[in-house]
Formats: C-alpha cells, structure tokens, sequence
C-alpha cells in the first residue's frame, strides 16, 4: 500500500505497553510499517498539532525515504457527523490536489474517534480513489509481540460496533462501496475458498482472544478449520479451564450459522428437579408449577449452535432423550404430544474421561458415539507455555480497561509465569494477574508482586500491620525475618533454581548459596 491516509489518535507515537520498559509503536507507526507505506497523508486535527508534529518526527525518523504530506482537518465538535463528513471530503479533495493522480489509497481507521471514522468511510466510498480500509490491533491482542495491521472486510459494521450510543442511534444509513478499478487495470483474482478460510479463521480467532502460537494450538485451530464448515457434532475435552467455551465460539463463529444463537448449557449446573423442564422445556400444566409454556433451551438454539458444557455431568435417565434430538432432530417438551423440529449444531464439552464413564456404564455409549464425530482435545496450560506471555498480556490489557492507573509486568514477571504449575490452566493464569494488579505496589508489576494461590493467606508486604516497636522489637531481626521470607519466596518461584532466584532478587548466586548453607546451619543446631 503506496498511498496511507492517518489521524494520529492518543495512541501516537508511541504508547507504554504492558511489558516494562518497552514502549510499542502506536496506530500510525504500526500502519505504516506493516503496509510499507511510501507516502503518508497526516490528518492534522485542530488542537492536537503537538501530537501530529510527534508523529511525523517518529516518521522521518524510523523511514528515512518517505514522503510525508499534513492535511488540515478542520473538526471542532468531533460528535457532529455533519461537520465530520464535510472536514474529511475538504481533506480529500485536499490530498487530491497535493499528490493528483493517486489510484488507490489505504486509511487507518482511528479506534478513539467514532465520527472520525464513519466519516472516512462515507467520504472514502465517494471518491474516484480505490479505498481500502485498515486498523491496527495491539500485540498482545494478536497473540504475539508484534502489532497486526488488518483489513477491515465490512468497514461500516466495524465502525458502528465502535461507535458510543449517541451514533450508532442515527437514523441515517450509508452503503459503503469500492468502486471498480481503472479499466486499464487487471482484475485481480478472486483468492480460492482455502485461503480465505485461513485468512477468517485467523481473523476470528484474534477477536475471540484466542492465543494459538504453540504448535500444539495451532493444530486445533487446522482442525477447528476443517470441521467448521460442517453442521457435525463435536466434543471438546480438557482439563477445567483451558478454553473449551473459547473453541466452541470460535467453531460456532466458523460455522455455516455464524449470524443465529449461540446457546450455552451448563449441565453440572442445572438442578436436578428441573433439568429435564430446562433442556426440553415443557407445556402448560405438564406438573405443578408450570403456569406457562416454556421453550426450552434447545428449542432457542433453533438456527445456530447448542453448546452443552460439562455434557459428562448429563443424567443418565436423560440421555436417551438427548439422544432421540440428535437422531430425529426434534425436541419433545414435558407433556407435549408430538416433537417441535430443531436445527442446530451440537457442540459438547468435557473434563472427563467419557470412555472410561461409559466402560463404568456412567454414560451412554451410543450418546457418546453421536456427540462425538469428531474430537478437540485441548492441551493444558503447562503443556503450551510459550502461549503464556502473550496471554497473560492480553488479561493485562483487559484489566487495565477498568482501573485508573494501567499496570505493566516487568521481564522477570513474565519469565516467573512461565515456569508456573499452572493447574488451573488458563483460568488460573487469569486469576492470577487479577489478583497482582490488585495488591501489587507499584505500576510495575515485578516476579515478586505476582500474588500465587498459595501466597493468598499471607497478604503482602506492603499490607502488613506496622512492627510492634518496644516490647523487645528489634530492628535487626526484623529486616533478617523480612530477607529470609523474600528470599525463600524467590525460591520457591524458580523451583529451587538458585541463579534464576539471584536474578530476580538482584543479588549474586554466592548470596543465596550463603544464605542457605547459614540456614542449614541453624536448623541442625536446634535438632
């Protein structure tokens, strides 16, 4: 993409990433690289001058060669699309006259401006230009280290879903159009159904948040491509809190109904008095208590997905009932005299052992057989630890959305996270970096902030009641009680590697080695 048109946003130039110590390019800086932009248009909005002067001095910095143009866009009150509509054609037609002759032109939809960026979309769709339109998503979004600069495929849909409520409530709708491309110009190629499967499926996959960098992942996701696309049952087993509801979303996203409901079932979490009512549903008058029809929760998944969580915890004088929707595909509700038909696709989950449950007759075999056509089998957290820095960023991120003073974790933090247990997998990691943003003393969250589930009875440092002073205190031995404690910590998060534990505590490897023959010492000499 020769040609990008930009509004630097408060993103701009550079912004403090999650990671301490290492800024990340903004927006702009992104776009621009990941497009290998030759020309640069900056959209100079009244007030922000400082910001844009920022953004093309990081400019001329990082590409010497570019040819970089700043365009007035005159835009007092950002919330009037009028206003917004009429700035951006000046603009546009400004551009038109700095650089005639342009073909075709790439716009950085701005994340932080609404109006900004409906107003870029129906301006562009006007122009004699070729107009395609980008946005830039974070790294630790994408699942890795590095921005991702994406194509937007349905560029009014996007801006509307960003939009605040006072926006999208307008009556007014525009149809967003490319126009065809210059006769002289060839017609490219429609990319084959394949590639534009992979290209959805990892475009889907970064907007559920689904981290996939270990190879382990990234074969689920091939499998996840290839059953998608047919209406088969699939069974999703895995420890607890790996990500099944994840992979069922993202099948359900894939699938041939995208657009219908996506009902979710806990069947652990049903009571067991109405379990059946629940699933089912049930008439009027079918047993005490039932005033009204009920639809029933396989009923509502009519048109999209069933997802039946915790299928395992499924009673067993229900499954043949279940059975019968999956065979007929129809449901029968409590004191009904017929089936009511049901099209949906059945996605179930597990953390147990199915085969093993139907070898101790705990589930039907035939069940199993049905809801299992084909098999995810999710590896546990511990198993795919190179995806654990950038999730762990990625819950970063979503946390620091709510609080007022944004959190970072330093290297060594995310060093300690990956030698984690990790038991609970990724629900554990989450809770987790929940827990440190909480208590953690400062904005940098270091390896010894990281609050462990076993470090929850003993609150931090810095939570402590002051020392008892008199009564024989004494200042010594409180700080020896305070290093031996910190240092047994730093242990304990290495697993007893005591150069990883001098690194983290900023000390030498003789000092721990010390410290523990000291201690040693002492604990034969009170036997």
């Amino acid at each position: 993409m020769k040609n990008l048109l930009a509004v630097p946003g408060i993103r701009d130039p550079y912004r403090a990433g999650p990671i301490a110590g290492m800024d990340e390019c903004g927006p702009v800086l992104a776009a621009v690289s990941g497009l290998a932009a030759e020309t640069v248009f900056l959209a100079d909005l009244p007030g922000c001058e400082p910001r844009t002067d920022a953004v093309a001095a990081a400019l001329r910095e990082r590409h010497s060669g570019l040819t970089l143009h700043r365009v007035p866009l005159p835009l007092a009150v950002p919330e009037d699309l009028g206003a917004a509509w009429a700035a951006v054609t000046r603009l546009l037609t400004e551009i038109s006259r700095i650089a005639p002759g342009i073909a075709e032109m790439g716009i950085v939809l701005p994340e932080d401006d609404a109006a900004v960026s409906l107003a870029l979309l129906h301006a562009g769709a006007g122009t004699s230009m070729r107009i395609r339109f980008f946005r830039v998503r974070p790294p630790w979004l994408s699942g890795g280290f590095e921005a991702h600069v994406l194509e937007v495929s349905n560029p009014w849909t996007h801006a509307r879903s960003h939009s605040p409520r006072r926006l999208r409530e307008s009556k007014a709708t525009y149809r967003v159009e490319r126009p065809p491309p210059p006769a002289s110009e060839p017609v490219p190629e429609p990319a084959s159904k394949p590639r534009r499967r992979r290209k959805k499926l990892f475009h889907t996959a970064r907007e559920l948040g689904v981290v996939a960098g270990h190879p382990s992942m990234r074969r689920i996701l091939a499998t996840a491509e290839s059953v998608a696309p047919h209406s088969v049952p699939v069974l999703i087993q895995g420890e607890t809190g790996t990500g099944k509801g994840l992979i069922a979303r993202l099948l359900h996203a894939l699938g041939t109904t995208p657009e219908g409901p996506f009902v979710s079932v806990n069947c652990g979490a049903l009571p067991d008095a109405l379990v059946e009512s629940q699933l089912f549903g049930h008439r009027r008058g079918a047993f005490t208590g039932a005033v009204a029809d009920y639809e029933g929760l396989i009923a509502r998944a009519h048109g999209g997905t069933l997802f039946l969580d915790e299928i395992g915890e499924l009673p067993l004088h229900l499954q043949p009932k279940l059975l019968k929707v999956l065979e007929d595909g129809e449901v029968e509700p409590i004191g009904a005299s017929g089936g009511t038909p049901v099209q949906a696709r059945i996605l179930s989950a597990t953390n147990r052992d199915l085969r093993a449950a139907v070898a101790r007759r705990e589930f039907r075999e035939d069940l199993y057989y049905r809801l299992a056509f084909a098999v995810v089998e999710l590896p546990p957290l511990r198993n795919r630890r190179s995806d654990i820095p950038p999730l762990a960023l990625q819950m970063l991120d979503r946390i620091n959305q709510s609080i007022k003073i944004p959190r970072q974790l330093s290297r060594g933090a995310l060093a300690a996270l990956k030698r984690g247990n990790w038991s609970g997998n990724v629900r554990d990691l989450e809770n987790l970096i929940g827990r440190s943003v909480l208590l953690a003393p400062g904005e940098v969250i270091e390896a010894l902030d990281l609050v462990w589930e076993d470090d929850q009875d003993e609150p931090p440092p810095r939570h402590k009641r002051a020392p008892p002073f008199g009564h024989g205190f004494k200042l010594e031995r409180h700080l020896a009680a305070e290093r031996e404690r910190t240092i047994l910590r730093a242990l304990k998060q290495t697993d007893g590697n005591r150069t990883e534990a001098a690194r983290l505590l900023g000390v030498s490897r003789q000092s721990v080695t010390k410290f523990l023959q000291q201690r040693a010492r002492k604990a034969n000499a009170t036997r």
